[in-house]
């Protein structure tokens, strides 16, 4: 959605299903479905994005390759970028981790928003993937987006996949 007079943009991520790819949702309500993707588990475990959790993420324009190496010496991690476009370059940072509130957590497995592996990890751990800053640049006016990149780093922040990595990750550091 941008602005016409501002011109700001906000770019509103959904767990979009294929029969739901042609609804005018200006008009029409999303349906409330019982399956989950990326944005369905992290608004499970830490809520609506708007009135409880805050933003999953934070997208603004920079100049790419100064705000990663800026960020960089902060010690904040830039992820693999997923589009690398001349006119378009966008990457996240390295999710920020949040505590999950016990009873939030729990309601998410009963749901099925996540499974007892992801569960048991966020348990054990006490938090999960939360909010990123995306680094933007748009160069000679482009104003679109890249489908397939968004889908990909929507699954790579998945909470439950990250948890899974996470806990592969700290099971191969103990037997290293």
């Amino acid at each position: 959605m941008e602005h016409p007079v501002a011109g700001d943009v906000l770019f509103l991520d959904v767990d979009l299903f294929p029969d739901e790819a042609g609804i005018d949702f200006s008009t029409e309500p999303m349906k409330q479905r019982k399956e989950y993707h990326t944005v369905g588990r992290w608004c499970a475990l830490h809520g609506d994005s708007i009135l409880q959790a805050g933003m999953h993420h934070l997208e603004a324009q920079f100049d790419f390759a100064a705000l990663k190496r800026d960020l960089s010496v902060q010690g904040i991690e830039t992820m693999t970028k997923f589009t690398d476009f001349p006119e378009l370059q966008q990457a996240f940072t390295t999710g920020e981790q949040w505590n999950v509130d016990p009873a939030r957590l729990t309601r998410a497995l009963q749901t099925r928003a996540i499974d007892a592996a992801t569960f048991e990890h966020i348990r054990t751990q006490g938090h999960a993937i939360g909010s990123h800053l995306e680094n933007l640049e748009r160069n000679s006016g482009y104003k679109g987006f890249n489908k397939s990149g968004v889908d990909a780093i929507l699954r790579a922040v998945d909470p439950q996949r990250a948890a899974i990595q996470q806990e592969i990750a700290t099971t191969l550091s103990k037997n290293s």
